[in-house]
């Protein structure tokens, strides 16, 4: 079992758990007030767990444009974007998260439970380009600050912090000696940070760090972390997304630039027309988990829940399901088996709040 560099921290304080091979914070009060912490404030995330892998070199850029089918060209230096990796058959291998320093310079995050298996991917697409690859992930801190006021009070805590002014962008920190890579990203649906911070030669500075912004953002665990990527309906690997999925199933075609070659283009080609869609469920009663089934009306087996929960916000169970793409639209009512009841739901686009009221787009910027 892995441990996270400031697991000792966290063990004090936090409900740890076992999650893709970590010991990890599940919470410190609850899951529902860090929910609601996130969403009305800010909270801040360990998420260390996550693979972080650099790439270096001249043909870096042209290696990414091989393996990604988003367009990595256009996208300018300091800037994030999110993306995935498709195998020969146009089945997701990974979805990550593409920071690009400079063209000859880039970290890709991807989930932790992948990593060794997005590590050999990469290494055998590589053979032929004029590049070095490192797994970075034990030798860096990775924190999400996410919130309303992330920005904000992050800011004020770590002052004269250069923070990134739009989404996606990233800026970097220069803090005792070490520099902190800051893009303005997250999982939850709300604005925010990611800071990727180094600790090989020890936890001081990310410790600091972490004990500073937690004066004045609340401490969260994997437990809001789920709820807070369901209610705002964002796809996990090992849920929503395996290596049976295509990009077509989660409404990820307008990432696809066709006019390149990429990695699984010829198989995708030919499954433009998913039998199953990715939608959002909300339940009257009950609870949703993965794996219940959904009937339609007549009582006939339609899909199955990926995701489910309990939302802070509508106060009501919600899922994430996958559906014949024809009962995906949404307006419709669906059947979710909750143990021996049938429960009605009604089928919605994601995220399940009010975009006015939560998220990243009540934030006034440009994307």
């Amino acid at each position: 079992m892995h441990q996270v560099p400031l697991h000792n921290l966290h063990e004090e304080k936090a409900v740890m758990t076992s999650f893709a091979g970590f010991e990890l914070p599940l919470f410190y009060t609850s899951i529902i007030e860090e929910h609601l912490a996130v969403r009305n404030s800010a909270g801040i995330f360990d998420v260390s767990h996550m693979g972080r892998i650099l790439l270096e070199g001249e043909d870096s850029l042209n290696f990414l444009e091989k393996i990604l089918p988003v367009s990595v060209t256009i996208k300018q230096d300091m800037k994030a974007f999110y993306s995935f990796m498709l195998n020969d058959k146009g089945f997701i291998i990974d979805d990550l998260i593409v920071l690009k320093l400079s063209k000859f310079k880039f970290i890709i995050v991807v989930n932790a439970a992948n990593k060794e298996k997005d590590l050999d991917h990469i290494n055998k697409c590589a053979n032929s380009y004029k590049i070095t690859i490192h797994d970075i992930t034990f030798q860096t801190c990775m924190f999400a600050v996410q919130g309303p006021k992330s920005i904000e009070l992050t800011s004020e805590v770590l002052r004269g912090t250069n923070m990134p002014e739009k989404r996606y962008e990233i800026t970097t920190l220069n803090l005792e000696s070490q520099e902190i890579i800051i893009s303005r990203t997250g999982y939850t649906g709300e604005d925010g940070l990611e800071m990727i911070i180094p600790c090989k030669n020890g936890v001081q500075t990310a410790a600091m760090v972490w004990k500073e912004i937690s004066k004045v953002a609340k401490e969260c665990g994997l437990g809001s972390r789920d709820t807070l990527r369901i209610e705002a309906g964002l796809p996990l690997y090992g849920n929503e997304i395996d290596e049976k999925t295509t990009p077509f199933e989660l409404g990820l075609e307008r990432l696809i630039n066709w006019d390149k070659d990429f990695i699984g283009k010829e198989a995708l080609r030919r499954n433009l027309l998913p039998e199953k869609l990715v939608c959002g469920l909300v339940l009257e009663k009950d609870i949703p988990r993965a794996g219940f089934e959904v009937r339609d009306q007549q009582g006939s087996s339609v899909g199955f829940i990926t995701s489910g929960t309990y939302s802070p916000i509508l106060k009501k169970g919600i899922a994430l399901a996958k559906v014949k793409n024809n009962y995906a639209q949404p307006g419709g009512m669906l059947f979710v088996q909750v143990r021996n009841s049938s429960r009605p739901s009604y089928v919605v686009k994601p995220p399940f709040y009010d975009t006015s009221k939560y998220g990243y787009k009540r934030v006034k910027q440009q994307i």
